[in-house]
């Protein structure tokens, strides 16, 4: 698919742009072993998954490591505190913009949040089905029970404390930690 540039922040630097749909994704159909990704790698993951491409990416790509092709290495091997740090700073950015804007669309226009009402909370069993769904959808492997806790509290806790459209902007930002970080 082609992919369409627009800006819904008023082309505020450093927030993340929507690209649109930019189609099925080796990232997302392929069978890899658990390994670390680029920055490169992390940005058409976190696209394909939303729909945004954050230039954080391509700013702080010698920490969410890059490869030089000049010498064949790579800048970042494995996950350090500030990687992990920038990630989840690109993560709440890009699951805010994601939220605010599935808001105003209609379910079929949705990429994250179909058949999901992002201003009220779901009840119990249906919450967990929608993590466990959407988690299985996104990374190809199925949310175990220690993570589907994770996700809850994080879920309940933000809910507690900001409402509902906050605890999905938490969540997803959770999950988009997750989806950049490693191949599944």
């Amino acid at each position: 698919m082609n992919k369409v540039h627009t800006s819904n922040h008023g082309g505020r630097p450093g927030l993340p742009v929507f690209v649109g749909r930019t189609g099925p994704s080796d990232l997302l159909t392929s069978s890899f072993i658990y390994s670390y990704m680029t920055a490169e790698q992390m940005q058409a993951r976190i696209t394909a998954l939303t729909g945004y491409e954050h230039p954080d990416f391509i700013t702080f790509g010698d920490i969410l490591g890059r490869n030089d092709p000049a010498s064949g290495t790579r800048t970042n091997a494995e996950p350090s505190i500030l990687s992990i740090l920038m990630l989840q700073k690109i993560a709440t950015d890009i699951a805010t913009m994601v939220v605010e804007r599935e808001i105003f669309l209609g379910d079929h226009d949705r990429m994250v949040f179909a058949g999901i009402d992002l201003e009220r909370a779901p009840e119990g069993e249906v919450l967990s089905n929608f993590l466990s769904e959407l988690y299985q959808r996104w990374l190809n492997t199925p949310l175990s029970r220690l993570s589907l806790r994770l996700y809850l509290d994080r879920f309940n806790s933000t809910l507690a404390t900001s409402g509902p459209t906050a605890a999905y902007q938490s969540v997803l930002a959770l999950l988009l930690e997750h989806g950049g970080l490693f191949y599944v």
